[in-house]
């Protein structure tokens, strides 16, 4: 069964890619596999959807933990439970979806480790939870998403993103927009920044593009919201506070 999952797991690196060659193609349908987790107990069910030349959705369930390098999500993919670890130290991402993809997060977690394989100490060249590119669009329901890393964010935005609930847990800044015509909007969730750095530790930071918060909850260890001059911020409710040092 393990070998079930795998295989299922392997068609999430690319969803949404291609099939093998010109000429060949799936058999249309929703395939299914669960097996026991990588790390822990639990179990974790797969499900992938596939036309008949390409796969069209993938749906990640269950309370087990999957480490992967990084799921690549070029078509739609919808995460309803289990623990997604990146297992690249050297960058990378969790998950990260490009131009086209949509991604669902309703809940679970996605998190990732420091270089040297744990997840309690803060490092500098870790992978980023979350990485939605240009083009892109994320819904972020619930779940937590965690990172260890003094160089990333937990969500890091890029495409249109919006966040209606969930817990955001940021080494640095908690989440970013960095792209010109990126969208951001926050509509709950809590985002804490427990970085010890008062002047890169933000729970909202915005390069480029337009955030929009209509709630939430956030604690920044430097600013909550800090804004570059090519940026637009809109907050129209929230709580902001400051359990950290800082200004």
């Amino acid at each position: 069964m393990k070998r079930i999952v795998a295989l299922l797991l392997s068609f999430c690196m690319l969803l949404g890619c291609v099939a093998f060659a010109e000429g060949a193609g799936f058999t249309p349908g929703t395939y299914e596999g669960s097996g026991e987790g990588f790390a822990g107990p639990g179990s974790v069910q797969v499900k992938v959807t596939v036309d008949e030349n390409a796969i069209t959705d993938v749906v990640i369930e269950g309370e087990g933990e999957v480490k992967a390098r990084g799921i690549f999500d070029y078509g739609k993919f919808t995460l309803n439970g289990a623990t997604i670890d990146a297992c690249d130290h050297n960058g990378g991402y969790a998950v990260v979806c490009y131009d086209g993809a949509e991604f669902t997060m309703n809940s679970g977690i996605v998190k990732t480790s420091n270089e040297n394989g744990d997840d309690t100490t803060p490092g500098n060249y870790d992978a980023t939870p979350i990485q939605v590119e240009a083009g892109a669009k994320a819904t972020i329901n619930g779940g937590t998403i965690t990172n260890v890393s003094n160089f990333t964010y937990a969500l890091n935005n890029c495409g249109d993103t919006t966040i209606n609930g969930g817990e955001f847990t940021s080494a640095h800044t908690v989440v970013g927009n960095e792209a010109a015509g990126a969208t951001l909007t926050i509509n709950g969730g809590k985002f804490t920044c427990n970085g010890a750095d008062q002047y890169s530790s933000h729970a909202v930071y915005s390069e480029a593009g337009t955030i929009t918060i209509n709630g939430g909850e956030f604690d920044g260890n430097g600013y909550n919201v800090w804004t570059e001059a090519d940026a637009t911020v809109n907050i129209y409710d929230g709580n902001f506070k400051q359990t950290n040092s800082g200004s």
